[in-house]
């Protein structure tokens, strides 16, 4: 038997998972602003405990290179909670970095976790030339600051998100 993993499967089923919200147009173009907002390449939201996607948004100016890469990584977190949880451990968020891009992926409201994927030069990783002693872990400040300055954007827009997605199944609660 198959699981929702399977490409064409995971694709329909987060069709439906889509469909059921009222306001997709109003979730996609906020979804938008906060991709401008954090400089991000592509924001995207997956439903929490399927990780089906639910929307995101794209920097058109960006070709992405693999379409199935919401499969892949939803996939990927899947396994990752999954194995957590044999532990005993709960998955809240994983930040990953590296010298082309930088992504973020965590819980977002009470039904969605959200992924962040910055790829800019200007934001990512970078050395520089700075007046204090250069070590591995001041180098990890500047990952740090750039991913703490999107984190402050992501908390800020919960509440706006959290409305948005009031119909989103499972979702009994909204914030007033």
């Amino acid at each position: 038997m198959k699981g929702i993993w399977d490409e064409s499967l995971f694709a329909a089923w987060s069709k439906i998972v889509g469909s059921l919200l009222m306001n997709r147009s109003q979730l996609e173009g906020s979804l938008k602003e906060l991709r401008e907002l954090c400089k991000a390449d592509e924001i995207v939201l997956y439903e929490s405990s399927t990780l089906l996607l639910v929307s995101g948004a794209e920097n058109p100016q960006r070709k992405q290179p693999d379409r199935y890469r919401h499969e892949k990584i939803a996939n990927i977190v899947k396994q990752f909670k999954l194995r957590s949880s044999q532990g005993s451990l709960r998955f809240n968020s994983m930040k990953v970095s590296n010298k082309h891009f930088s992504a973020y992926i965590g819980t977002f409201t009470l039904t969605t976790n959200i992924l962040v994927v910055l790829s800019d030069p200007n934001i990512g990783i970078k050395k520089k030339n700075v007046s204090f002693p250069s070590s591995p872990s001041f180098e990890f400040l500047f990952v740090c600051l750039e991913m703490e300055g999107v984190m402050i954007n992501i908390e800020a827009a919960k509440p706006r998100f959290t409305k948005l997605l009031a119909l989103h199944v499972g979702d009994t609660q909204t914030s007033s």
